[in-house]
């Protein structure tokens, strides 16, 4: 079989002397931004017919599994009203889930923060190819000249908005990780505190000329990140409150209590009416 040279960052990362990192982590931001400019009208995944690339639907990945209502999409508001839709349709689905009201509405409220995350003048593009995975597992180095010899994992590539990626891949906000993680991997939190300011800059270097606020986008990746996977993913709604908080602060009312509020609400009542979820008290 054919195969690329060089080892996983992920597996001599620790062994590499600062240089060596300091030019890997330069052109991993340079490779993040030269994706960039590869752009297209719609956001869903690329296809060939013939000898043209097309977009259609976007390919399940691991945060959504399902594949209908997937695009292609005109508007960063679509996609993501889409996703929650499909998150929404597999919670009414779950009959077996005494809590699935419950879920149904904690979804429907961070539904409605949607609006609150969208840049107005990122709304409708650029949607650009991204690699989704491009993170220390998929990136191969040349140990001997700290240089980036291949990157794998492409099979979940996709057009995507900007906001998804121009952003600092996991690998680099270990430190910003809870406790937990970091003890489980010292070495990655180290890496992440020595060079995720260095990885900023070098993304922001590599996109002057763009046109794009990119330090504003950069700013923004790390909630934009848990947001987007809480809209697509029931398991990361663990991360709702802190959402809730960076939108309406801390001294509003929780998002738990609101969501409790609303069990009994007219709007509540009728939407699971709506998508078939029975309601404890009500016909």
């Amino acid at each position: 079989m054919d195969y690329l040279p060089g080892k996983p960052l992920s597996s001599c990362f620790d062994d590499l002397t600062q240089p060596k990192l300091r030019n890997i982590v330069k052109r991993w931001a340079e490779y993040t931004m030269e994706l960039s400019k590869h752009q297209f009208p719609e956001i869903g995944s690329l296809f060939k017919e013939e000898n043209n690339f097309v977009i259609k639907k976007l390919l399940p990945n691991e945060i959504t599994h399902l594949y209908d209502h997937r695009g292609p999409f005109r508007s960063v508001a679509d996609y993501l009203f889409s996703m929650s839709a499909i998150k929404k349709r597999a919670i009414a689905s779950q009959n077996t889930n005494p809590h699935r009201y419950q879920d149904f509405l904690r979804s429907s409220l961070l539904e409605s923060l949607i609006p609150m995350f969208i840049l107005p003048e990122h709304l409708n593009g650029p949607f650009v190819l991204s690699h989704r995975m491009f993170d220390m597992n998929s990136i191969l180095v040349d140990t001997n000249y700290g240089t980036i010899t291949g990157v794998l994992s492409w099979q979940m590539a996709a057009i995507l908005p900007l906001a998804c990626h121009i952003r600092v891949p996991d690998s680099l906000n270990y430190d910003l990780a809870a406790p937990e993680y970091q003890l489980k991997e010292p070495a990655k939190v180290k890496f992440s505190t020595r060079y995720r300011t260095f990885f900023e800059k070098c993304l922001c270097d590599a996109g002057k000329g763009s046109g794009w606020d990119c330090e504003n986008l950069i700013e923004r990746s790390l909630i934009w990140d848990l947001f987007e996977r809480a809209i697509c993913n029931l398991a990361d709604e663990k991360y709702f409150d802190a959402l809730w908080q960076y939108v309406y602060g801390p001294k509003v009312e929780s998002c738990e209590l609101t969501r409790k509020a609303m069990e009994n609400a007219h709007w509540g009542v009728a939407m699971a009416d709506r998508w078939g979820i029975a309601v404890e008290g009500h016909d």
